[in-house]
């Protein structure tokens, strides 16, 4: 299918540089998947290939295409990938026995549209954020039960209404969403509002880097 999306996961244990992973569309004869591709000395060899074929697994709806991937740091072990889906799902995969099996170890719920923007805290807070075409944000909080095992809450949730998310950061509980007007907001997880916002962009802001030790937001638009 089409490429939706491409991502270079980083540090997973037994792999000598990073994993490509890539997202593809569903099309008449094939479904859409994620492929992950190991860049050992440039030998790009295909390591694992998921394919969304089956309805049961969206709930009823067909995969349609990936739309984005983030990747956690936890304290210790393998870090996650987070992929979300054009079914608002968001899903977490780990690798295991040095990159050789990965599996999909959570699916994690709240928002019904396709995703449209997806983030992971760049710290070690474990934290994930997502926004769908509505306009709707949810961020989760992933709980570490053992190496390489997750539970997750939602720990905040809000609808973006009339100025929809257009793109979305994490850094240490601190929620940054960019919006279609060229707005910037700042958001406390824990406390679960808003606490600042400023005009940055005179139309949609389109893309977001966060520094993962400084307070530093670097922002793209139209």
């Amino acid at each position: 299918g089409e490429l939706t999306d491409c991502f270079y996961w980083r540090n997973v244990p037994g792999v000598e540089r990073a994993l490509l992973v890539v997202g593809t569309e569903k099309e008449q004869d094939k479904p859409a998947s994620i492929q992950i591709w190991n860049t050992a000395h440039g030998s790009g060899a295909r390591v694992h290939t998921f394919e969304f074929s089956e309805q049961a697994f969206a709930g009823g709806a067909f995969v349609e295409h990936i739309c984005g991937f983030a990747q956690l740091r936890p304290a210790v072990g393998c870090p996650p990938l987070v992929v979300g889906l054009s079914t608002g799902q968001v899903l977490l995969l780990m690798a295991r026995d040095a990159a050789t099996t990965f599996e999909i170890i959570l699916n994690m719920t709240g928002l019904e549209e396709p995703i449209v923007a997806l983030a992971a805290d760049v710290c070690e807070t474990n934290y994930v954020a997502a926004a769908d075409e509505s306009g709707r944000v949810v961020v989760w909080g992933l709980e570490l039960i053992r190496e390489g095992v997750y539970g997750y809450k939602v720990s905040y949730e809000f609808d973006s209404g009339v100025d929809p998310c257009s793109v979305i950061g994490v850094r240490d509980g601190v929620l940054v969403t960019g919006h279609v007007s060229g707005m910037l907001r700042f958001h406390h997880v824990k406390s679960k509002y808003m606490y600042a916002d400023m005009v940055t962009n005179s139309k949609t802001i389109m893309c977001m880097d966060m520094h993962p030790e400084r307070d530093w937001v670097a922002v793209g638009g139209e």
